[in-house]
């Protein structure tokens, strides 16, 4: 448990200090508050921003790593940083801005390798889902925890669906102009698939660990 404490505690301290670099560039760049088309920047503050959203998963990446000494569990600290991360930084965002005005507005959100794009709801989806994979790992966590080849096809190809409906408007946003619609399809499919993975395991490591009545009655003869 305390080990999971601190993990909130780094994911919320994280995403205050993201909000905040956030603050400051929208008063340089957006001084009338965030719109798109996205305006023209440097290209040395452009390397300067990609790095820093690079870094800032080296970051989260690292401190998931020291976590545990387990690999699942590692992985599990990773999902779970990132989902809480970015729910406070838009949680922060609204403190500090009053922004967004409602969950459907569309926002930036990472640089690479193209521009992602997409309403403030659709990364908070996938938010939640990286912390119901935290969950599910960490309430099996004195069980094998292992996938099957399907299922981790079916988990990759899901977040590559999900990935492919951020950078949908990656060409025109990178052009100047703004980004119309977002492809809800490609994120349920994407959701659907990774549920579907989430659910099957979680329902198999609740048989594994809670054998029927008969199994016990059988063992206890």
């Amino acid at each position: 448990m305390k080990r999971i404490i601190f993990l909130i505690i780094f994911a919320i301290s994280f995403a205050y200090i993201e909000a905040s670099v956030v603050v400051y560039l929208r008063d340089i760049l957006y001084p009338e508050g965030f719109s798109f088309p996205l305006r023209y920047i440097s290209p040395l503050r452009a390397i300067i921003e990609i790095g820093r959203e690079f870094f800032s998963i080296v970051l989260i990446f690292s401190v998931s790593f020291l976590s545990s000494k387990d690999c699942w569990k590692r992985f599990g600290a990773f999902c779970f940083l990132f989902g809480v991360w970015d729910i406070f930084f838009y949680i922060w965002l609204k403190i500090f801005l009053n922004w967004p005005s409602s969950l459907l507005e569309w926002d930036i959100l990472f640089l690479i390798p193209a521009p992602w794009t997409g309403p403030v709801i659709a990364p908070i989806i996938v938010s939640l889902t990286l912390i119901f994979i935290f969950i599910l790992i960490e309430l099996y966590k004195d069980k094998p925890f292992k996938l099957s080849t399907f299922h981790v096809i079916l988990s990759i190809l899901g977040f590559l669906v999900i990935f492919v409906s951020f950078i949908w408007n990656a060409v025109p946003v990178a052009r100047g102009e703004i980004p119309q619609n977002y492809p809800w399809y490609l994120l349920a499919i994407g959701e659907i698939f990774l549920l579907y993975v989430i659910i099957k395991n979680f329902l198999n490591q609740k048989r594994a660990k809670n054998p029927n009545c008969l199994e016990e009655l059988e063992k206890a003869r």
